[in-house]
């Protein structure tokens, strides 16, 4: 269907209708709120967990929405996001674990409005990106290691502080192999693989975080980060190794 400009453009402006040269209605015919509200639901993310998806993101587009407006570049956005995770994981090492977990969150809910602003400000850009994804490893450091720490602190004998660094050096490993994948030049991709390597950029783990901080049970978050995260690290790399296993195979039958 090809339709004119500024046939179009009278649609938005005066909300009529348009119609065929057989008087049939054209589905085209969408008032400016409509469109506006058509446009924000369809600003998501492949890396949006559940709660980014049910809590972070509808609460940070309040704010996307206000921000528009404002002199603010998405990519200053993607920093002043990472400097609140990071101000939490110093929290966290404090012992300030509560207050951590809360500004952990509302770092996680500024980390979805940068997103936003670049997709309706058509500024999307490679160095946004990589801001973006390793923004977030920061983050996920800063949290790891300032959890163990501060557990640590309040309990020397726990082995707290090994897990935290566990759960730091799991999420640096994770993001090299990462990088490692969206750089691979081989054609086949796997969408499961791929979800599980996207999952290391979300903060859904957060919300579990100030729960169990609440709580007062952030040992066994600890304990899920310091053994867990090293999935998202071993299951990738297990499967690079066995494509690069098979490639020769494959090379020498179609020859």
């Amino acid at each position: 269907m090809v339709v004119e400009a500024r046939d179009l453009q009278r649609v938005i402006e005066e909300k009529r209708q348009l119609f065929s040269p057989d008087d049939g209605r054209l589905p085209i015919a969408m008032t400016p709120g409509e469109a506006e509200r058509r446009l924000w639901a369809s600003l998501t993310s492949n890396a949006d967990g559940i709660v980014d998806r049910f809590l972070k993101r509808p609460v940070g587009r309040y704010l996307s929405k206000i921000l528009i407006h404002a002199p603010f570049s998405p990519n200053q956005i993607s920093i002043v996001s990472t400097l609140i995770g990071i101000l939490s994981g110093w929290l966290f090492a404090s012992g300030y674990f509560i207050s951590g977990a809360f500004l952990l969150q509302i770092s996680a809910i500024i980390d979805c409005v940068d997103g936003d602003l670049a997709r309706v400000l058509y500024k999307e850009s490679r160095l946004g990106k990589w801001l973006d994804l390793v923004g977030d490893q920061f983050v996920h450091v800063a949290v790891f290691a300032g959890i163990g720490f501060g557990l640590a602190r309040s309990d020397p004998a726990s082995p707290a502080l090994l897990l935290g660094i566990s759960a730091a050096l799991g999420m640096i490993i994770s993001f090299a192999v990462m990088v490692c994948f969206t750089q691979r030049k081989s054609g086949r991709e796997s969408s499961g693989l791929k979800k599980l390597i996207e999952a290391t950029t979300n903060r859904d783990f957060s919300l579990l975080l100030l729960l169990l901080a609440i709580a007062g049970k952030l040992d066994l978050f600890l304990w899920m980060a310091g053994i867990g995260v090293h999935l998202f690290w071993i299951i990738p790399l297990r499967s690079q190794w066995q494509d690069a296993r098979h490639a020769p195979a494959i090379s020498e039958k179609s020859a």
